[in-house]
């Protein structure tokens, strides 16, 4: 996926997402890890809450570290990287559910390949 591991915040009574319009999950990306790159509908902002490393939107490289806060726009490429040496640890919140109560929700990856093969 697009990181090491993700974990998703989920509302303990009723088992969904942490509110009927809202998702939040925590994110690590490992030391050299690139995630696969993917787009999605939902709109995605995130907070790095340790580590360093870049997501690419759509071409554009957007560096981050601790305590900065980005967003990933609706439908728009993204890969996230970790060139450091530490993981990198990042928060997330994002208006999946909504879209999903629309069934308007889509997401796919990019097909990936080495160019060095």
């Amino acid at each position: 996926g697009p990181f090491s591991a993700s974990v998703a915040y989920i509302d303990p009574v009723t088992g969904g997402s942490t509110t009927p319009t809202m998702s939040c999950a925590a994110h690590a990306l490992e030391p050299g890890v690139t995630g696969l790159t993917h787009r999605a509908t939902e709109s995605q902002i995130f907070t790095v809450v340790s580590g360093t490393g870049v997501t690419i939107c759509d071409g554009r490289e957007i560096a981050w570290g601790p305590r900065d806060v980005f967003v990933v726009p609706p439908w728009t490429w993204a890969t996230h990287a970790n060139h450091g040496a530490q993981p990198a640890r990042l928060f997330s919140i994002s208006d999946r559910p909504l879209l999903e109560a629309f069934h308007l929700y889509r997401s796919e990856t990019a097909d990936r390949f080495d160019a060095d093969a």
